[in-house]
């Protein structure tokens, strides 16, 4: 029960990752035209990433997870072992990302009709043609799986 349940959220939680980061980091490019502004947007968005990430780790300890309980046989337990310090961490967790997300959605929405179209009589590419020039594109590299393993 307890692997099935960890491997279909740890899946969810990649999907709804996924689906989040691809259009956050296309848009990026669509925002800024030039290579240097790309740089700085993308130096910006990483520093600012990395910097609340570990924030919200030296935020959370002290507040969720430090000091210690004494359990009804006497056994001291450190707080950061007990399941029930992180239900609050996980809420306040989930409540960041979520009003993070919509900032972001909202600060964007103003620069959609700058965004970059694709032409009215272009033909849509369908998986199979995707798949043929994905393999045309390797062929020309001459990349095989084999090729990477022998490299190293």
């Amino acid at each position: 029960m307890s692997f099935g349940w960890l491997a279909i959220w740890t899946i969810v939680s990649r999907l709804c990752l996924t689906l989040d980061t691809i259009p956050h980091l296309a848009l990026g490019g669509e925002l800024v035209r030039d290579q240097h502004g790309r740089s700085q947007l993308f130096s910006i968005n990483a520093i600012l990433g990395y910097t609340t990430g570990a924030l919200f780790t030296f935020i959370a300890w002290p507040i969720f997870l430090s000091g210690e309980t004494i359990g009804a046989d006497g056994a001291v337990v450190p707080n950061h072992l007990k399941a029930a310090s992180y239900g609050p961490l996980s809420f306040l967790a989930g409540a960041a990302v979520f009003i993070s997300v919509s900032l972001r959605a909202a600060g964007t929405f103003s620069r959609v009709k700058f965004l970059s179209h694709a032409p009215a009589n272009a033909e849509r590419l369908s998986l199979l043609e995707f798949g043929r020039n994905v393999h045309r594109c390797r062929q020309q590299v001459g990349w095989r799986p084999e090729s990477r393993a022998n490299s190293t």
